[in-house]
């Protein structure tokens, strides 16, 4: 793996990226079926970077979320709307 972005791809909405990003695990598939032997030989590997990936993901999702929910913005917005909510609860309860 590629630590670091080695070029910035800039995105449109029309972009060949925006377009074929949908198509990625069928085109993955694809590529694991066409060198299913060199696959085999380091699925493990594979697996292992994916879960670790997907796990540093979660953590900083986690983080970001907590720092988020510290931060003044959401504070204050959320005493903004806590009224609004209590509301549309009891007008919601009482269907």
């Amino acid at each position: 793996m590629i630590p670091e972005p080695l070029f910035y791809y800039r995105v449109t909405q029309k972009s060949l990226y925006e377009n074929t990003r949908y198509k990625k695990p069928k085109q993955m598939k694809r590529i694991v079926e066409n060198h299913l032997e060199l696959y085999q030989q380091h699925v493990a590997d594979c697996i292992y970077e994916r879960e670790k990936k997907i796990q540093d993901l979660e953590l900083k999702l986690t983080e970001f979320s907590k720092a988020y929910q510290n931060s003044w913005n959401y504070k204050i917005g959320r005493t903004v709307l806590s009224p609004f909510r209590k509301i549309f609860r009891n007008f919601h309860n009482r269907k």
